[in-house]
């Protein structure tokens, strides 16, 4: 049975609007039992409306930094979305000691390491880099790291006609990833390249292929009402928060959950009606 102890949470880091860093004072007494090697997890367990979670995540400090984990917000994630918006400095959470056998062992001679990483993998990555570096002044570290990056970040678009795409891509490191995202992106294109260049033409389409992209559009259209429902549900939660610490009267509360909620009914609404003429064009074969 995984036994847990209580801890401290000493500090707060908001790294991205939907990422935190959390720290832990760990008692002089329990220094011994949590101490950690870099690569290695913590288990966190706390009560979310009156039912116990528990949730594992990578450590990503150097071992000389103190016990810290990155917890960043998923949708529909209990644990990630209560670390977020509810965690507050001195709280205390129920921690399990370190564990995991992904480690970096010091072999008192200068390394030259290689590591591979992609989106939130990195963090136990990190834990590592930032221990390997110290360990000795002669050790060097290299990061593969792979991560979603928008189109327009490597290289310049443009539509020189009007059923043909361009795409100049920055680094020719790049052009094989690009070309092939495109040929994956279910969009029933075929894309060519020369040299950096990417030429897109855009097949003329048929019924199908039309009603096939109404459903791509129609599914856009749901995704960004789903990020402006998300977004207002962040304002009410920090509404209720300030209501509830008294910062605002019943009154005000209640005046900015009418505002947010007509501000988001607006932008639904004016999603709809871009995906409605959307929809109408794609459709019309005149």
């Amino acid at each position: 049975m995984l036994e847990m102890y209580p801890l401290v949470i000493s500090k707060i880091t908001k790294n991205t609007r939907k990422s935190v860093l959390i720290s832990f004072e760990v008692p002089e007494a329990e220094k011994e039992r949590f101490r950690f090697e870099a690569g290695q997890y913590l288990t966190l367990e706390t009560k979310i409306n009156e039912k116990l979670v528990r949730r594992s995540y990578s450590i990503c400090s150097a071992i000389d930094e103190g016990l810290q984990v990155a917890i960043k917000e998923v949708p529909e994630g209990t644990f990630s979305t209560f670390a977020n918006r509810s965690l507050h400095e001195d709280d205390v959470m129920m921690v399990a000691p370190p564990e995991g056998r992904f480690q970096y062992l010091s072999c008192n001679k200068a390394q030259t390491l290689v590591g591979f990483a992609a989106g939130s993998g990195i963090t136990p990555v990190m834990s590592i880099i930032k221990t390997a570096l110290s360990d000795h002044p002669e050790n060097s570290f290299y990061l593969v790291y792979g991560n979603k990056t928008p189109l327009n970040q490597v290289g310049n678009i443009s539509v020189p006609e009007a059923r043909l795409i361009t795409i100049s891509i920055w680094d020719a490191n790049n052009v094989s990833i690009v070309e092939k995202a495109i040929r994956e992106s279910n969009l029933g294109l075929n894309p060519m390249t020369e040299g950096n260049l990417i030429r897109i033409p855009i097949p003329a389409l048929s019924e199908e292929r039309r009603k096939e992209l109404s459903k791509v559009a129609a599914q856009i259209a749901e995704n960004s009402k789903i990020a402006i429902r998300n977004i207002r549900r962040d304002i009410i939660e920090d509404i209720r928060k300030n209501h509830k610490n008294n910062e605002i009267s019943d009154d005000e509360k209640h005046k900015n959950e009418n505002i947010v909620q007509k501000i988001t009914d607006d932008y639904i609404n004016n999603i709809e009606k871009i995906f409605q003429k959307k929809h109408s064009e794609i459709l019309d074969t005149n």
